[in-house]
């Protein structure tokens, strides 16, 4: 395909992630009305006052109770002190089109695995330039395109759209960070131009890494696994230790310097170093409390968990003392008759240290339950709710369930594709949202931002095995041209 055809294919497919994402979200403005999660309440507030908090009908409280980014991004949007709903789904419409076309364009780049790169179990292999089905991207973008999830949770005041945008940004950039690294001059050593431009798209990864984090504290542990990874990515590619170290820094500078300033902010505004939000006690204690482990013990999972006790317990967790099981044993009723603390650190710390004591009671439970999360996160199908419909749950089950058929063949016939060094960005994402929810509160939608790397991994399964066993190893010499070795 020359360059002016796929021009044209990436104009069509826009169009059409516009078409769809615009019927969606402009299709659903009611939705937008709620605000769940506080995001509009202190978008609003920023762009009124000129502070990160909420407006108690008095003086901005600032806060640390939701990450940066998002808020911040909304006040943009924000006329005459308010955000309207029609507003939000068009950012939402612009930022679900482009994360369509950026899977469509990184699962070109990714399926076809650049020259020069080497397997990650074989020390003196190099990975080949297959030619995949030309309908591997289209099933890509397609997959991201009508995800349930993701359709879902476009239409709400909420940061999957915006999370799964930065995620497959940062699939792109390292695509095209993997291929210039591989460059080599004629004495086989990297070029200084190929060294110039992997320090420069090393900072850019960086930063787009750091608004991961600003968007979800959780992408931290991901922005660790990439650090990592670009070492170990650098070091097989022949790079020396000094090289490697210079290569990886400005992402380890832009994405430290990112989580100090954040820190350093909350520290002079509310009080406290708080690093991620001042919501996470409240996330750990909901998935780890003694109705959930009772639910757990009954064996009940084909059900949605009435969390009815739980919630009416932590209304009152300031009449009593909730690191005590009496205390959720009791039948909290009435409005509580207690202040809240002054400080959201406190009230942190409250729910953080109940549901250590929780754990530390039960810890049989809480081994359980970790395993449940997991599944919880990765589960093709959803709950089972007083409200929800039967032919839904089983159309979406099958809809996850057909990807997930698809992951595993392209893992059996394409192993070396599939974890080869442009794929990592992917199993890394995974094993990060693994390990982060296997402990807090965990449910399919907080596997929103990997969703567009299965959809690249599923999109493999169109391959066939004998395209990927035709192939050529080889090199990039420093003009950019690939020579058979």
């Amino acid at each position: 395909m020359n360059r002016s055809h796929k021009s044209i294919s990436i104009a069509v497919l826009f169009v059409a992630a516009l078409l769809i994402r615009a019927v969606v979200c402009l299709g659903s403005l009611d939705r937008f009305s709620s605000d769940p999660d506080a995001y509009r309440a202190i978008a609003e507030t920023i762009a009124v006052d000129g502070v990160f908090g909420l407006d108690g009908g008095g003086e901005p409280r600032p806060t640390a109770f939701r990450p940066p980014l998002y808020p911040y991004l909304l006040s943009w949007w924000v006329t005459d002190g308010k955000l309207t709903s029609i507003t939000v789904a068009t950012l939402h419409t612009l930022l679900g089109s482009l994360t369509i076309v950026l899977a469509y364009w990184t699962a070109q780049r990714l399926i076809a695995s650049p020259p020069g790169e080497k397997d990650l179990f074989k020390k003196n292999s190099a990975k080949t330039t297959g030619r995949c089905s030309a309908w591997a991207p289209w099933l890509a973008a397609g997959l991201v395109a009508i995800d349930p999830i993701l359709l879902k949770h476009c239409q709400q005041v909420m940061t999957e759209t915006l999370a799964v945008f930065l995620v497959v940004t940062v699939l792109c950039v390292w695509s095209i960070w993997v291929r210039v690294s591989a460059k080599r001059s004629d004495s086989g050593e990297q070029s200084a131009s190929s060294m110039f431009q992997t320090i420069l798209l090393s900072g850019l990864l960086g930063v787009l890494l750091a608004l991961a984090y600003l968007c979800r504290p959780t992408f931290l542990v991901w922005s660790v696994f990439m650090i990592l990874m670009t070492l170990v990515w650098l070091r097989r590619s022949g790079y020396r230790w000094t090289q490697s170290i210079i290569a990886v820094l400005p992402i380890l500078l832009v994405t430290c310097g990112t989580v100090a300033a954040w820190t350093a902010r909350n520290a002079r505004a509310v009080g406290h170093p708080i690093w991620a939000t001042s919501h996470g006690g409240y996330t750990l204690l909901l998935g780890n409390n003694e109705s959930f482990y009772d639910y757990l013990s009954q064996h009940r999972f084909g059900q949605a968990w009435d969390a009815t006790h739980f919630l009416n317990a932590y209304q009152h967790r300031y009449d009593g003392d909730p690191n005590t099981e009496a205390f959720w044993e009791k039948d909290w009723t009435g409005p509580p008759e207690n202040q809240y603390p002054v400080t959201e650190h406190d009230d942190d710390r409250r729910c953080y240290d109940a549901a250590v004591a929780t754990i530390r009671r039960r810890p049989g439970a809480f081994v359980w339950s970790c395993v449940v999360r997991v599944f919880r996160l990765l589960s093709p199908f959803p709950h089972n709710t007083a409200v929800s419909s039967r032919t839904v749950t089983i159309v979406v089950g099958a809809f996850y369930l057909l990807i997930y058929a698809a992951v595993v063949r392209a893992c059996f016939v394409h192993r070396k594709k599939v974890f080869g060094a442009m794929c990592w960005p992917i199993w890394a994402l995974l094993l990060s949202l693994i390990l982060v929810h296997s402990l807090y509160w965990s449910n399919m939608r907080m596997r929103a931002p990997a969703i567009p790397g299965i959809a690249i991994l599923a999109s493999l399964a169109l391959c066939k095995r004998s395209e990927v066993q035709a192939d050529e190893v080889q090199e990039i010499d420093e003009n950019g041209s690939s020579k058979t070795g």
